[in-house]
């Protein structure tokens, strides 16, 4: 920290101190001062009457103090969150102490600018020879007394709303919105200075029943009895508040605030957050819940207190509030939007997990219901590792037995002539926000909790299977979510027991009005676990003899290319009904139905006959529009079908008239002719694809002006033609092998080539690794990770094939060893495990050499796996890291430290949300990796850097710390804003010198693996010296 900033941050505070002792109306008046500055009158706070002409208030638009350096307090609290991240902790604790004072200022207008009121307990006599220090005194008044001493000339608000003046409301709006909420999100709240929680708990209700206080906390402690007396007293009474702001209190706390992690064995002492300001502003939120004037109201409440009852890490705790949200479930209301009735979807009543309702125009409480339920799953189980077993087992069996209980009611309802149609109105929602819980609990593998007598899964999906041909589509789609998850992330789902059923039910959803987009979803995950009864159900859509519109055909022809493309073996074998169904539908549905064909592709290793029908119904493909040409293009690529991929792209280049489009369609087509070559002429076409990939690089390379990256499809292809120059150096290697009749004579030149062609491939499957290290959680399809996955491993099995070639080379007997999932039906990972269990190790060197020149030419006309996030741009979702220093040289920025004496830094960032609502599987945790590297010596004179002269090789002056048990270092972070901060704990050093700790940020996902965020790694220097 320079110099500059420390005067700055020291001004700072002192400027807030002086404009704490200002009276609450001389900040309204400079208030009012800058509004006649620029000329604009106040804005209308919202939910608010309108607000009179200044000059009808009678408030004088001279400031009481006419100096420049007079601020306001809102400006005050805006500069003091833009250096948030440099205060230490100490002045981090001053500025939110004197936020509260200012906070109480406008709640209670006598308790700032009243010197004489609040300090005449402390007045002295003269000849006292300690003079009184009001300033301190001021700042340092406990919370119970500031209250009790400026509420003595208001009076009680008993009617809740009392009438303020319009220049206070906006004040009070813009300080809270533009000053206090800044700086609730520039950084997590301090552990220690409490006193502004409490003031927002008596805000948001001013006398809550004791009874509602967590009854899990110690309460022999001094703080929980202080807190007690704040929740028994009627302070809050007093406050010059209306109902909305009491709401408008709960919004910045649902929005802005960041509690930092509290567990029982932290570094740093929590007991006056934990046991005192947390329990206060649950009991407040609770009630304030209870009587809210509106169910919006209540349940944004109620969210805020379940976030903060996840942040306790109690266990009790959270069970307990597991059981009142699943109460809630229990009772009999009506609770809806009104809209949710309608068998079409109500699209506003599906909020995303982490979204926070905006208002309560189109608010279904049922299905805010739900989301918050989802949250809580999330939340509370964390990871497949880390997961509660008892509590993961409440929640499935809790939720399937309430699932089962509304599937009765529906199906009560659909007896004739009942009377009870009145139902309909509030069912929908409900049942669909119970099957959206119920799916997240999925995620994390509950079938592990199932024993011979005992499985929580087997309701939920068989309730599901039922619902999918419900007329409801919001239930329709819901359920077949719930089955996707189930099938997909737990495959120790056997759905062999549920098949039948199953397709019979996707069927009976294909006629109804469920989004066509879940439901192939569903048939393609279905399909690749069950492939005869896959088959059964394609035969039966293409013989379909109903006559149906032009919705439902492209439906059925939807469905026919999820299951084709899932399990391209059927789309090879169902060749001649699907060319029969392509001659008999419109022309405009050719492009919906050619994917399946397409698919086909992948159903075996290399170019044959099988492809002559994607010929020949290619040429119907260029007469349609661009758009189903682009359509058509993408998924070509994807399936291996490069030649039709490559024409149809190049139709496209007359059609753009933007260069950005044009530079990216080009792109594409250099990409699908050169993978085309490869497909063709195996290594002959190794020349013209890495001519034409260098071109598409070029290509990408000069789209300027647009928020999407390809960083991702750029460097794919890079590591692509790595991979071809790698292959062409071992192919020559091996010809010269196979004609000479020897291996490479060692200390020759072609002997290091083919040590480092070697070594090379084993890198190149590490850097492929490390693409999807570093983007894989930003891809929006699992199958990119899958192709990313299997370019790493073609390297990994050359690398060990190699190895076992030129074994007499290197005097040494190498054994092949490759393993690839078997789960993987890609024709590259079928091709690979056949020739890893087909290759004999006792053939002669000679006969390993030819069985791997024809191997190579085999793996490069197969079709290679494409990511399909190389067709999708990604956005740059912004994330950031900072380490700042918890005792220590905080103007350098430097740690101090002991040998052998262990240290303490804070780690503090922010993950986009828009990241946290977009991964394909949800964030549990943040991740960061730590290095420690030496700079410097000390001198030991004068504790200085040495000079540069008498530096030796600084390799073996100072040993650097084991950093494994800290590094990965896993922390929590706050779900809506996706912030965190932590206190870590660092490894003692052995030697004295200045070591560079450097971090870089990362996340890890609910299946425990763990990836890296784009930001700028952070580092802060550690200076280790014994006292001199």
């Amino acid at each position: 920290m320079t110099e500059t900033r420390k005067n700055t941050i020291s001004n700072l505070l002192n400027d807030m101190k002086k404009a704490c002792r200002r009276p609450l109306y001389a900040d309204i008046v400079l208030q009012t001062s800058q509004w006649k500055i620029r000329n604009q009158p106040p804005r209308n706070p919202p939910k608010t009457n309108d607000i009179p002409h200044k000059s009808a208030s009678g408030i004088s638009s001279k400031p009481l103090n006419d100096k420049e350096e007079e601020k306001s307090w809102q400006r005050l609290l805006a500069e003091a969150a833009e250096l948030a991240s440099f205060l230490t902790e100490e002045e981090h604790n001053t500025v939110f102490r004197l936020a509260s004072i200012m906070l109480l200022g406008y709640l209670l207008p006598y308790s700032t600018g009243n010197d004489y009121y609040l300090l005449e307990d402390f007045r002295r006599d003269y000849a006292d020879p300690a003079p009184l220090d009001i300033e301190k005194e001021i700042i340092q008044l406990p919370l119970e007394t500031r209250i009790r001493k400026s509420i003595r000339n208001l009076p009680v608000n008993e009617v809740g709303d009392i009438l303020t003046d319009p220049y206070h409301d906006v004040a009070f709006h813009d300080f809270m919105t533009e000053g206090l909420v800044p700086l609730l999100e520039a950084r997590p709240f301090p552990r220690e200075q409490i006193d502004l929680l409490h003031i927002f708990a008596m805000l948001i209700h001013p006398c809550p029943t004791v009874l509602f206080l967590p009854r899990y906390y110690e309460r022999d402690c001094s703080i929980w009895r202080n807190t007690c007396q704040l929740v028994e007293c009627s302070y809050g009474c007093h406050f010059q508040t209306q109902y909305r702001h009491r709401v408008q209190a709960i919004q910045i706390l649902a929005k802005s605030l960041t509690i930092p992690p509290l567990p029982v064995d932290s570094i740093r002492p929590v007991t006056a957050l934990l046991r005192g300001a947390i329990p206060h502003l649950q009991a407040a939120l609770h009630c304030f819940a209870i009587g809210a004037e509106s169910t919006y109201d209540a349940h944004l409440a109620y969210r805020v207190k379940v976030n903060l009852d996840l942040q306790t890490q109690n266990v009790e705790i959270i069970r307990d509030t597991w059981d009142s949200l699943l109460h809630h479930f229990d009772e009999n209301s009506d609770h809806g939007c009104g809209a949710c009735s309608n068998r079409h979807h109500h699209r506003k009543c599906k909020p995303d997990v982490f979204d926070i309702p905006e208002d309560d125009e189109g608010f279904c409480l049922n299905t805010a219901r739900g989301q918050l339920l989802s949250f809580f799953i999330v939340r509370s189980c964390s990871t497949y590792d880390t997961v509660d077993p008892e509590l993961l087992y409440k929640i499935v069996d809790g939720l399937g037995e309430r699932i089962e209980w509304q599937l009765e009611g529906w199906k009560r309802c659909d007896e004739p002539n009942n009377g009870n149609d009145t139902k309909r109105i509030r069912l929908p929602c409900l049942l669909a926000a119970l099957l959206s819980a119920v799916r997240h609990a999925f995620l994390f593998r509950p079938s592990r909790l199932k024993d011979e007598d005992d499985d929580p899964c087997a309701t939920p999906i068989e309730c599901a299977i039922e619902l999918l041909s419900h007329p409801n589509a919001y239930i329709a789609e819901e359920s077949a979510k719930l089955l996707t998850t189930a099938f997909r992330q737990d495959r120790d789902n056997n759905i062999s027991l549920y098949a039948v059923a199953l397709f019979q039910g996707i069927y009976e959803m294909l006629k109804g009005y469920g989004d066509i987009a879940q439901l192939t979803e569903l048939a393609g995950v279905a399909t690749e676990q069950s492939p005869q009864h896959g088959l059964s159900l394609m035969n039966f859509l293409i013989e379909t003899p109903e006559i149906e519109s032009n919705e439902q055909l492209n439906r059925r022809l939807q469905l026919i290319v999820a299951i084709a493309t899932n399990f391209p073996l059927i789309a090879s074998k169902q060749m001649d009904k699907l060319v029969a169904l392509m001659n008999s539908i419109p022309s405009n549905s050719t492009s919906s139905l050619f994917p399946a064909f397409s698919a086909s592709r992948l159903a075996h290793f290399l170019p044959g006959k099988e492809d002559k029908n994607i010929n020949e119904i290619a040429t119907r493909i260029l007469s349609l529009d661009a758009w189903s040409r682009y359509k058509v293009a993408r998924h070509s690529f994807v399936s291996g079908n490069f030649l039709e991929a490559s024409q149809f792209f190049s139709s496209l280049l007359e059609d753009c008239s933007v260069e950005n489009h044009y530079l990216w369609i080009d792109s594409l087509e250099q990409l699908s002719s050169a993978e085309a070559a490869l497909a063709a002429r195996a290594s002959m076409g190794i020349p013209e694809a890495v001519e034409k990939m260098q071109r598409a690089v070029a290509r990408l390379q000069h789209i300027r002006n647009t928020k999407e990256s390809y960083h991702f499809t750029i460097s794919f292809l890079r590591l692509r033609l790595d991979f071809l120059d790698l292959t062409t150096v071992l192919r020559q290697l091996t010809r010269e092998m196979r004609l000479t009749g020897s291996f490479p004579s060692k200390k020759t030149r072609n002997h290091v080539y083919m040590l480092n062609t070697i070594k090379s491939f084993k890198v190149l499957a590490q850097r492929f690794k490390t693409l999807c290290w570093e983007e894989g959680i930003y891809f929006r399809h699992y199958q990119s990770r899958m192709a990313v996955y299997l370019n790493s491993q073609m390297a990994l099995f050359l690398h060990s094939f190699a190895q076992m070639t030129f074994a007499d080379a290197k005097s040494v007997k190498q054994n092949f060893s490759f393993i690839c999932d078997k789960s993987i039906r890609h024709p590259m990972a079928v091709l690979m495990r056949e020739m890893a269990s087909a290759v004999s190790e006792k053939a002669e060197s000679l006969g390993r050499a030819e069985i791997l020149l024809q191997l190579l030419d085999g793996l490069l006309m197969t079709p290679v796996p494409i990511p399909r996030d190389i067709l999708l741009p990604k956005c740059d979702y912004t994330a950031d890291i900072r380490l700042l220093v918890s005792s220590g040289d905080r103007e350098h920025h430097i740690i101090h430290a002991c040998p052998t004496v262990g240290f303490e830094f804070q780690v503090i960032g922010r993950i986009s949300p828009n990241l946290l609502h977009k991964a394909l599987d949800p964030i549990a945790m943040v991740s960061v990796w730590f290095r420690v590297s030496y700079v410097a010596p000390i001198d030991e004179e004068d504790g200085n850097k040495g000079d540069e002269e008498d530096e030796v090789d600084t390799t073996t002056i100072a040993s650097i710390p084991d950093l494994s048990k800290i590094s990965p270092w896993l922390g929590t972070f706050c779900p809506f804003s996706g912030r965190f901060a932590h206190e870590v704990e660092g490894m003692p050093f052995a030697d004295e010198g200045i070591f560079l700790l450097e971090a870089q940020l990362g996340c890890q996902d609910i299946a425990g693996k763990t990836w890296k965020l784009q930001s700028v790694p952070a580092s802060i220097q550690i200076r280790v010296a014994r006292p001199r």
